[in-house]
């Protein structure tokens, strides 16, 4: 099942071992963590813990696409499956909605 969440908080980080780190919010409880990782590191599994937060793991190329899906999508949700992470924007977008913008 996908959780869905409304608003984030933002970390930059500098000096340990992850580069970023964005939690996720659902009526101001934690729903997600998405942890950004140095490129030329392993990542660690997705997981969703017992209490319902989604751990999920990215290399520090992938935060502008996901920071950008924070920024202009939504609704958005956020589904752990077998270890896959799925980071949705759930409304139907219409075909070529940028075009003479």
């Amino acid at each position: 099942m996908a959780t869905s969440f409304q608003k984030y908080t933002l970390h930059y980080l500098s000096g340990g071992s992850s580069e970023a780190v964005i939690d996720l919010f659902n009526d101001g409880v934690l729903v997600g963590v998405l942890t950004f990782h140095k490129d030329d590191t392993a990542l660690p599994g997705n997981v969703l813990q017992e209490g319902g937060v989604h751990e999920v793991h990215y290399h520090i190329r992938r935060f502008r696409d996901v920071l950008q899906i924070l920024q202009y999508e939504k609704p958005l949700h956020l589904r752990i499956s077998e270890g896959v992470a799925n980071l949705m924007a759930a409304g139907f977008e219409p075909v070529g909605e940028q075009e003479g913008h």
